[in-house]
């Protein structure tokens, strides 16, 4: 569920942020998923 929700919002979040802005949050997505 988590996961889904944040994938979800990594889509939302690369429509308005630049490619390294994503890459970085992608990151502390992948820190913060079980």
């Amino acid at each position: 569920m988590c996961r889904i929700n944040g994938l979800f919002l990594l889509i939302k979040i690369n429509k308005q942020t630049t490619r390294e802005q994503n890459n970085r949050v992608f990151a502390m997505a992948l820190t913060f998923t079980p």
